[in-house]
């Protein structure tokens, strides 16, 4: 039989006629956090175009390069279902059996004009690019625009604060835009910070952002990304500030978590010896970086590069027996954190959960 109405691959596609791509993902095309008919006119209208096109970059969901009808069919299993994180299955988990792809110094980016820049694109576009976990650093500044220890104005900043800064406030909304907009989303935040927590709190209320915020004490389980959702509490706050844990969500990340060192200099510098936080903790921070005195950008694609990305994070999850919640890279744009990540959920759900066999 010969299909040349793609309505009718369609039709096929999501009655359960036609088999699924195995292993294709199924994204909420137009972000609704739902597969629904909206998602199928999408590929329609973008059938037989290049995924470049305006309004098609996610169309192509088995990834081939071309929009047809076997875009759908990666929608026939979970048509109707939520969505959570760009997929179906991760909504029964848990936060701390997730992997959410994580930027290191998410704000300090090549595109703010940043001296010492470890992105090459805003947040916004890591955001779009599938980064689910930002690494901030927040500070005070006096009168003149200078890092201190002392109340004052607050922003996201790193290392050359006096030049590339941006006001907390507006940081914070900027996410909470993104939420809006995508409310099968959950966000993870790990400050450094400099400020008190009174101060992120009121920054959280000025910006609209704080009914996101998660509140979870240390010690109890986490509820799954579905239950979140269903919440609206879709955005963990951790920090390593002294006082973090009031406001409830304020977590204090190294009582929930634990993270490999963050001072290599070379690829085959990235281990799985502890840092900071009991390793027995729920959540691993697998800081996957490169530092020499500043960032390597010259090192980014090979770094990221997927596989090398999951080979390593396979290590230390059987090393650690801790699945790498946060894989945390510079230039989260470049290479294959995002879909390292993939894998590595697919890993969990494959394994049940235990780590994968060398």
């Amino acid at each position: 039989m010969v299909l040349r109405d793609p309505r009718l691959f369609a039709a096929l596609a999501l009655s359960g006629l036609v088999a699924c791509v195995p292993g294709a993902p199924s994204p909420d095309l137009d972000g609704n956090g739902r597969v629904g008919p909206e998602d199928v006119e999408i590929i329609l209208a973008c059938s037989g175009l290049a995924p470049g096109t305006a309004g098609c970059a996610r169309a192509d969901t088995d990834g081939d390069g071309v929009i047809d009808a076997n875009d759908l069919f990666s929608l026939a299993e979970d048509y109707g279902r939520l969505v959570c994180n760009g997929s179906a299955k991760l909504c029964e988990r848990r936060y701390d059996q997730v992997v959410h792809p994580t930027s290191h110094n998410a704000f300090s980016s090549w595109a703010r004009f940043s001296l010492y820049f470890n992105q090459w694109d805003e947040i916004p576009a890591q955001l779009e690019h599938g980064i689910r976990g930002l690494m901030l650093d927040a500070w005070p500044f006096d009168g003149n625009g200078n890092a201190t220890i002392d109340p004052g104005e607050s922003y996201l900043c790193h290392a050359d604060c006096g030049w590339a800064r941006r006001p907390l406030d507006e940081g914070l909304a900027e996410l909470r835009g993104f939420l809006e907009a995508r409310p099968g989303e959950v966000l993870t935040i790990i400050f450094e910070s400099y400020l008190p927590p009174s101060e992120i709190a009121a920054a959280f209320e000025r910006s609209g952002l704080s009914p996101y915020a998660l509140e979870h004490a240390p010690g109890t389980p986490w509820p799954t990304l579905g239950e979140m959702i269903g919440s609206g509490r879709r955005l963990v706050v951790l920090s390593d500030s002294a006082g973090a844990g009031s406001p409830a969500w304020y977590v204090p990340v190294w009582s929930v978590a634990s993270e490999t060192p963050f001072t290599a200099a070379t690829r085959d510098d990235l281990g799985c010896a502890p840092l900071r936080g009991d390793p027995a903790n729920e959540l691993f921070v697998l800081n996957h970086f490169l530092t020499r005195n500043t960032s390597v950008p010259a090192e980014a694609a090979l770094t990221n590069e997927t596989s090398f990305l999951v080979d390593r994070a396979r290590r230390c999850w059987r090393e650690r027996n801790r699945l790498p919640n946060f894989p945390t890279v510079d230039f989260a744009t470049t290479g294959g954190a995002v879909e390292a990540s993939r894998v590595l959920n697919d890993d969990f759900a494959r394994y049940g959960g235990a780590p994968p066999p060398p």
